[in-house]
């Protein structure tokens, strides 16, 4: 199967929109491709959900992208790749400053009023 296509910003956020899809075929198959996504292409599995996380302007991929990283970051070939270690360590980074004492909402980026 061609990765190519998932591997880019825009065609893994269509991957996540799939997966979040009411219909069962379209998130069967989305599934099946975020899996092979995550074992061959950690790396770019792990950046491309912080690029969701930190960017997507709906709440619901934002949550969703944070359910899969975490998914992406305990699975046996991630812990070995360095870039999703990085990429881990940016995120748990970006929460400790969002989860600091005093911060309100106003404080945070990209959260709808």
């Amino acid at each position: 199967m061609d990765l190519s296509n998932f591997l880019t910003p825009q065609g893994f956020a269509g991957l996540v929109a799939q997966l979040l899809s009411a219909e069962n075929e379209d998130r069967k198959t989305a599934e099946a491709v975020f899996e092979q996504v995550k074992l061959q292409q950690p790396e770019a599995c792990a950046g491309n959900l912080l690029a969701i996380l930190r960017s997507a302007p709906d709440l619901e991929h934002r949550s969703f992208a944070a359910i899969m990283m975490r998914k992406v970051g305990t699975s046996r070939y991630a812990r070995q790749d360095a870039g999703v270690l990085d990429a881990l360590y940016s995120l748990e980074t970006m929460h400790a400053c969002y989860r600091r004492p005093g911060r309100t909402r106003a404080h945070i980026p990209h959260q709808p009023p």
